[in-house]
């Protein structure tokens, strides 16, 4: 068994559009904020102590669920990864 690997064509644009990794970069930030609350007294007096770190749970999870989601708007950017099914042949 070999491992192939394919980088899509427009990799900018599939990191900035995709669910999956705008979820992933949510769940980066909401981690560094539930890190540091205890240092943000403003945000102390808004926001309940276990909040963030719920956020972060919650991005985490939504990351493997919206990597089976299909976007349509990301088709141009990986179509060189995403090869087209190859039609059978016609029985002779």
């Amino acid at each position: 068994m070999s491992i192939r690997f394919e980088f899509v064509g427009k990799a900018r644009t599939v990191l900035l559009k995709s669910w999956a990794s705008r979820f992933g970069m949510l769940a980066t930030f909401f981690g560094a904020l539930a890190q540091f609350q205890d240092q943000l007294p403003m945000v102390q007096a808004y926001i309940p102590k276990n909040v963030f770190g719920l956020l972060t749970i919650a991005c985490s999870v939504a990351v493997p669920l919206a990597r089976i989601v299909k976007q349509y708007e990301l088709r141009d950017a990986t179509g060189a990864a995403n090869p087209q099914p190859v039609a059978p042949a016609a029985p002779q």
